[in-house]
């Protein structure tokens, strides 16, 4: 029931997720809660509700820093190692381990990078449920990335990117075709 550095807060059909991210996990209510220090339900990013490991696997996180879910996905971003994990259905247990890892090629992975396929310290995103787009903020390579569909692979490529001239690029500017830094996406 407590909190050390909650970073983002997101609700869908009556659920309530936090990305409490110095304590390197997200929490999930089932329900919104209606008292004063109610406990989650299920914690992802660590095995029970007292642990703070910090990690780079398929069940940890170092730094999460944004949350989304449709009621049966769930998506985090781990701007720490540098990658978002999705979860295809809905967990239903501590600690439960992801499908799906973008921004590295696999679960173990941590580094950053500058491509169409990695993050560098991407920090918010937001999920387009009725075009099933994925537009993430990669902060520190000073772009937006486009996925035309939500990934379903390790590793995904994305399709667009806004801010840069390219996949390669990362320069910095204020311009109708640049910009610094971008925080945070939406879709309305």
């Amino acid at each position: 029931a407590t909190l050390d550095g909650p970073e983002s807060v997101f609700i869908t059909q009556d659920k309530l997720f936090i990305a409490d991210s110095r304590n390197k996990r997200v929490l999930i209510y089932n329900s919104i809660p209606t008292s004063n220090g109610a406990a989650a339900d299920i914690v992802l990013g660590q095995t029970d509700f007292v642990s703070k490991v910090s990690g780079t696997s398929a069940t940890t996180f170092k730094n999460p820093t944004d949350v989304w879910s449709d009621g049966t996905r769930v998506f985090v971003s781990d701007a720490g190692n540098h990658r978002i994990l999705i979860w295809n259905a809905f967990p239903t247990v501590n600690g439960q381990a992801a499908d799906v890892v973008i921004g590295q090629p696999d679960f173990t992975s941590g580094s950053h990078g500058l491509a169409a396929d990695k993050f560098r310290r991407q920090w918010n995103f937001t999920v387009s449920e009725i075009s099933n787009q994925l537009l993430v903020t990669d902060l520190d390579n000073h772009r937006v990335l486009v996925f035309n569909t939500i990934p379903t692979v390790n590793g995904a490529s994305a399709d667009a990117v806004l801010g840069q001239e390219d996949f390669t690029s990362r320069v910095t500017g204020c311009s109708e075709k640049a910009i610094n830094w971008p925080c945070g996406v939406a879709i309305l």
